[in-house]
């Protein structure tokens, strides 16, 4: 998760996508189910910044639901997104 929003950072977007993924799959296989949503979270706003927003919405909404699931107190303070925010 960390290595992937420092390559979002430098600008790196399909390192910092690579580097998401494998976070997200790594949290599941792992039941770490709080960096799983943080992993959504961030894959979701790599999208949005770099314009994709279909998939941004959809990585959104999935994060949303994540945190909904799990129960995730630190995650459900995200605000659900609404069309306007892109």
């Amino acid at each position: 998760h960390q290595l992937g929003l420092v390559q979002k950072r430098l600008g790196n977007d399909e390192v910092a996508r690579r580097h998401l993924d494998r976070a997200l799959m790594l949290a599941r296989q792992t039941g770490d189910m709080a960096l799983a949503g943080k992993a959504l979270l961030a894959r979701a706003q790599l999208e949005r910044e770099v314009g994709r927003h279909d998939e941004s919405w959809k990585l959104y909404e999935r994060a949303r639901q994540h945190t909904e699931r799990y129960a995730l107190p630190a995650l459900q303070l995200l605000p659900k997104v609404s069309v306007s925010t892109f």
